[in-house]
């Protein structure tokens, strides 16, 4: 199985490729969704596991719930019960993504491709407890504060290439103990 590690950072060609689907993250805005439709992703697309995988499979299985993933190797491991994964590229992959009602995802929207999934409701299921802060405030804290200011103002615009936008964010909680 390929390392997913090695899939977080994106090359300056990716971005470049990415900033030229505005267009298809537009389309995927303005067109009607599915309601039921459910995709979910994990590991930046290159694994099932983690958030997303334990809630997909204690979610009751329909034709409307589907994990996806932009790896090949893993589309014959079934996830539960006869359910196997679905490729992000395929007819398939592309049509659920860009139809989905919610989609759910732990390590941010590259566990999609990201443009399709933007008119969905995107719910982050976060992969851990942050014990640090989180955010663009953690992402760019040694660019200066216009460049900072920058950044933000470009990733509202452009949503759809920063890995931490969504709907919403679930967030496990350390309880106390007293």
């Amino acid at each position: 199985m390929q390392k997913y590690e090695k899939y977080y950072q994106r090359s300056s060609l990716k971005k470049i490729f990415y900033y030229g689907l505005g267009w298809l993250a537009l389309i995927s805005k303005i067109l009607p969704k599915k309601k039921g439709l459910y995709a979910f992703g994990s590991m930046n697309g290159y694994a099932v596991a983690d958030n997303s995988k334990y809630l997909f499979k204690n979610l009751e299985k329909n034709n409307t719930i589907f994990f996806i993933t932009k790896n090949k190797e893993i589309l014959k491991e079934e996830i539960s019960n006869g359910t196997f994964p679905i490729y992000a590229f395929s007819f398939k992959g592309i049509l659920i993504q860009l139809f989905s009602e919610k989609v759910y995802f732990t390590h941010g929207i590259f566990d999609f491709i990201p443009p399709l999934i933007w008119g969905s409701e995107k719910h982050n299921l976060w992969h851990g407890v942050p014990s640090k802060e989180i955010g663009p405030d953690a992402d760019w804290k040694f660019s200066s504060q216009l460049t900072k200011r920058l950044k933000i103002l470009f990733f509202r615009l452009h949503g759809y290439m920063y890995y931490m936008s969504c709907d919403y964010v679930y967030c496990p909680f350390i309880e106390r103990v007293n």
